[in-house]
């Protein structure tokens, strides 16, 4: 008797293509960085890590939630969540971006919160 094989979600594809571009932003931008950034990935869990600043982004396969937290040892850490959409976009609170751009965006956000504010030194 065989295991029937479940199909991956729309949300846990979305997911997947998230991650894909974080990766490709992180590597495109390490390109001017003096000390590139660094990814770890575990699962439904992502982090980018720029000197002392760490991004860390949790997938909730139950609820579809992604989950993230930004944080240095500088400064109190910031927090957030947002959704998949059906459309391919990302719902922030009332606001809807496409997911290139919110990839786009976390990768900024690390670099900005590194202690140069440019991840180099």
């Amino acid at each position: 008797m065989s295991t029937p094989v479940t199909e991956p979600t729309l949300e846990t594809e979305m997911w997947v293509s998230f991650v894909s571009l974080l990766h490709s932003y992180a590597a495109a931008c390490s390109l001017n960085l003096k000390e590139p950034l660094r990814v770890e990935e575990a699962g439904t869990s992502f982090a980018i890590l720029a000197r002392d600043a760490r991004l860390e982004i949790q997938f909730d396969t139950g609820s579809s939630a992604v989950n993230w937290r930004l944080h240095t040892q500088y400064q109190d850490p910031t927090t957030g969540s947002f959704k998949f959409l059906s459309e391919g976009t990302v719902a922030i609170g009332q606001t809807i971006k496409d997911l290139d751009q919110v990839a786009i965006e976390f990768v900024a956000a690390v670099i900005e919160q590194s202690p140069s504010g440019k991840g180099t030194q």
